[in-house]
């Protein structure tokens, strides 16, 4: 019974299409702690233990807290075989501590980590890059409405023991619940630090660069073939 209020991913399960000699993985400097979600609706998840993204250098790692309800809304197609890097990108566009193209940026380096090759990232930036801003806009404003999507530590351990359980269960409903039953945290910030790994992964990242120029091409320029 435990199965089916819990599904433990292993980082290794979460890997996007397989790297090919011809198309390495990118030289990865950062690692993914296990990743443990749990399954509590309808393609909704909330992250059992944290998610943390630690770099080899000291960087400020990031760390997605136990509680984090998530229905991947911000996830590209591309994206959601890639289960850890897809619920970090999510965080990072519902908490916003950096901006909607270093979040990608961080996904990117995300999906090195879990030894995605250069081409399924690459994919992935491209197609966050047209669907991202709005919805970086949307939980933007979500946010601001008062919506929150971190649970308390006691409410969700009685959301996964709880044997009302149901795969009808959607983001929203499963949030109604949890507020009118007190089981949401009170604050949703994240350490002001990692907004310097923000800056400096979008940096690094090629294709996300790439990206960000050609969204600043004037459209008559692109039609131009300039």
């Amino acid at each position: 019974m435990a199965a089916r209020f819990a599904l433990l991913f292993a980082a290794a399960m979460a890997l996007g299409a397989p790297a090919h000699s011809a198309d390495s993985p990118p030289t990865a400097k950062a690692s993914l702690t296990p990743l443990s979600i749990a399954a509590i609706g309808k393609n909704t998840f909330m992250v059992r233990d944290p998610l943390i993204m630690i770099f080899s250098d000291g960087s400020p790692s990031f760390t997605v807290p136990a509680g984090f309800v998530t229905e991947l809304g911000s996830a590209p197609k591309e994206l959601r075989d890639s289960m850890a890097p897809a619920i970090l990108h999510d965080y990072l566009y519902w908490y916003q501590p950096c901006t909607q193209e270093e979040a990608d940026a961080v996904m990117y380096s995300a999906m090195a980590a879990i030894g995605a090759s250069r081409s399924t990232a690459a994919a992935a930036v491209q197609a966050a890059s047209g669907t991202g801003p709005a919805a970086f806009k949307k939980y933007r404003e979500r946010r601001r409405s008062g919506e929150v999507r971190t649970l308390t530590e006691a409410y969700a351990e009685t959301l996964v023991r709880s044997p009302n359980f149901t795969a009808s269960e959607t983001l929203e409903s499963t949030l109604r619940k949890a507020q009118s039953s007190a089981g949401l945290v009170k604050d949703e910030s994240s350490s002001p630090a990692i907004k310097l790994t923000c800056a400096r992964l979008l940096y690094q990242c090629e294709a996300c660069r790439d990206q960000t120029a050609r969204k600043k091409v004037p459209k008559a320029r692109v039609a131009k073939g300039a």
